[in-house]
């Protein structure tokens, strides 16, 4: 552990930290990883909401301050358990101008549309393109990003725990409050 912690300081001490996504807490540890890229940009997704046949692509990120993107997959519990997180808090995000999309990533549409109808998901859903998955370096599932208003990634956790969501959600209010 101290091990990993001097090479970390070194490498912020070089300046390289920045252009490398090295984890700030042991996977092994905490079960989760904090991942911070400098200049990454969410890729363009098509979505649609509560499962309608028209979909949307999204370039750009401006009419909201900050948009949750959630790498899920039905398979995963703990996915089911983040989207349900998001889900419950939606009502104060989105009057924070904060929007919250759930990016499946190895669904079929019919299982998303199962999923989105038994637990009223009131987000907006999205069935990920291959490129999308490659661009992101086919993320673990779970995965939560958050992009600012240009698309930069301002924050990201790999496997997050309950902790995790929660302080996912601390920053997005301490970010979005006046």
């Amino acid at each position: 552990m101290f091990v990993a912690q001097a090479f970390r300081l070194v490498l912020l001490l070089l300046g390289a930290a920045g252009s490398l996504a090295l984890p700030m807490n042991s996977f092994a540890e905490t079960k989760e990883s904090i991942v911070v890229n400098r200049h990454v940009e969410l890729p363009p997704f098509s979505i649609w909401k509560n499962g309608d046949s028209q979909h949307q692509e999204v370039h750009k990120y401006d009419q909201s301050r900050f948009t949750v993107v959630l790498a899920i997959a039905s398979w995963s519990a703990r996915s089911l358990e983040l989207a349900n997180y998001f889900h419950s808090r939606l009502e104060e995000l989105r009057r924070r101008r904060v929007n919250v999309v759930a990016a499946f990533t190895h669904d079929s549409v019919a299982d998303i549309k199962k999923i989105i109808k038994a637990n009223r998901y009131d987000f907006l859903v999205s069935k990920t393109s291959l490129r999308f998955v490659t661009e992101m370096l086919n993320p673990k599932i779970p995965t939560i990003w958050v992009a600012d208003h240009t698309g930069q990634i301002v924050h990201q956790l790999v496997r997050p725990t309950t902790e995790g969501m929660e302080q996912t959600y601390k920053y997005l209010r301490s970010w979005t409050d006046f």
